[in-house]
């Protein structure tokens, strides 16, 4: 740790600088709750419903909510809530299934109803789960 009073570097155990004399300073860390936490990674865009729905997936409860704008914007709401693996991910999985299905299966009933589950999946499923995918994300950047 270093002097306030002339700058001198001092062990972390040390009361008083070596070089002055002065008494040193150890700074105490405050708890901080999960909800500063989450508004810090959240912002200021729909920070109390964010915070609302975290506190239901931290006691354990549905992990289901509705998320309009990642049902209508989904890859540009990933990036706006700075989720960049996750949009790349979701960008990306769609072409590789779409190469696989046309590389793999004919045109069958069962590519035609694998295609339809899939987008089922990415239009419904994903805005289903996504405010949890956020509220994952979140904890992951408090830890």
């Amino acid at each position: 740790m270093y002097c306030t009073e002339c700058g001198a570097f001092n062990a972390e155990t040390s009361q008083y600088c070596f070089a002055c004399g002065s008494h040193l300073e150890v700074e105490a860390f405050t708890a901080v709750n999960d909800e500063t936490l989450y508004k810090a990674v959240i912002g200021e865009h729909n920070q109390h419903e964010y915070v609302r729905l975290f506190e239901r997936f931290s006691v354990g409860k549905s992990r289901l909510s509705w998320n309009t704008g990642a049902f209508f914007f989904t890859f540009c709401w990933m990036l706006y809530r700075k989720m960049w693996l996750t949009a790349i991910a979701y960008h990306v999985f769609p072409i590789f299934i779409a190469i696989l299905l046309v590389l793999v299966a004919d045109s069958s009933a069962l590519s035609v109803f694998i295609s339809v589950v899939f987008l089922l999946a990415q239009y419904f499923v994903i805005p289903l789960y996504s405010n949890f995918i956020y509220y994952q994300h979140c904890r992951k950047l408090n830890n």
